[in-house]
């Protein structure tokens, strides 16, 4: 948030059958944790710079320290308004959930609730309501609510003012004003800084199914379904997983690859950042593998992104001995093919 003067919007609630609540609200910036306990500074608007296809966040807090307050919700009253309008589906709110740590992993952490999973009002891939809102706020206890903003690709540049309305149990509370400052430039969809982040070809499945292969039949539909809704999740968050495929695309695997792993490879994928690609995809597979991969990669033009990491950390010789027998099996089907290293 760029602001000062920190101010605080306090509305009192009378609630059939108890007594008077007062419930507290206003902005923080996104770099803020807030957990059940605290009690942050806050603003009472979210002011906004961004490019044209850049997301840009910012977070609601409520409060209630006279009572509980119950059935608390927010929704975008007034759309962003300036040199034109940009549509309510450029704002993605979310309820801020909370991850209960037990075990601190360092002298950094502690225990109890820490801010985690965001539940969306509306799902941004199926366009489905969840259910985020309303929510509780228990006596002396603070809540957040996560708000995305994504500029269009042709949105006007100036600025646009808008407002988000919160209320409980049904009645308004109050407002939070926001301000937007398009600038007259765009970010590119796809990071100019490339990235190679790992994901088990079976861990969608586990997470979702508790099954590697998200159905006892095996169904290979609903796996690369889902690996394919992670691929795009990383590229709308502006970073790419390269462990692209669910199966090889070879031996029967090919029309599940071009089906669903692709279309983000070369950037025709579904995605709210129109033509965003993976930056690197990782070679699947053993030795034998490398030269199908090689030639496939080349035809779907992606061969110059593509990259063998036949050995993690070789730390004997065994492990140095495979690395420089993958290594040659890997120039051996084109000199240019790229081989990782880590240490």
């Amino acid at each position: 948030m760029r602001s000062a003067g920190w101010m605080v919007a306090v509305v009192s609630l009378l609630w059939a059958g108890t007594a008077e609540a007062a419930l507290t609200f206003g902005v923080v910036s996104p770099g803020v944790k807030v957990k059940p306990t605290d009690t942050p500074d806050l603003n009472p608007k979210a002011a906004l710079k961004a490019a044209r296809n850049e997301f840009e966040s910012f977070q609601v807090v409520v409060r209630s320290d006279d009572g509980p307050v119950t059935g608390v919700s927010m929704r975008l009253s007034k759309p962003l308004s300036g040199p034109g309008e940009l549509p309510s589906s450029a704002l993605t709110l979310y309820r801020v959930g909370y991850h209960k740590v037990s075990h601190p992993s360092n002298v950094e952490g502690a225990a109890g609730p820490w801010p985690d999973p965001l539940i969306p009002d509306v799902d941004t891939y199926f366009g489905e309501k969840r259910n985020a809102f309303p929510f509780d706020v228990p006596e002396g206890e603070t809540r957040a609510v996560w708000v995305d903003v994504l500029v269009p690709t042709d949105a006007k540049p100036g600025d646009y003012v808008g407002e988000l309305e919160v209320s409980a149990g049904g009645a308004l509370v109050g407002t939070v004003p926001i301000e937007l400052h398009v600038g007259s430039f765009a970010l590119p969809s796809t990071s100019s800084l490339a990235s190679a982040f790992g994901m088990g070809w079976a861990d969608p499945c586990l997470a979702h199914t508790g099954q590697v292969s998200c159905t006892t039949s095996w169904d290979e539909d609903m796996g690369n379904g889902l690996r394919a809704l992670y691929l795009r999740s990383s590229l709308e968050h502006r970073f790419g997983i390269s462990s692209t495929d669910y199966q090889p695309p070879f031996e029967g695997s090919a029309a599940y690859y071009e089906k669903y792993v692709l279309p983000y490879v070369n950037g025709t994928g579904e995605s709210r950042l129109p033509g965003a690609r993976l930056t690197a995809v990782e070679l699947d597979g053993e030795d034998d593998d490398v030269a199908g991969w090689v030639q496939y990669a080349k035809d779907k033009g992606f061969f110059e992104r593509l990259f063998y990491y036949p050995v993690d950390e070789p730390m004997n010789s065994g492990d140095w001995a495979k690395l420089v027998a993958s290594a040659s099996a890997a120039h051996a089907a084109d000199p240019a093919t790229r081989v990782i290293i880590t240490s």
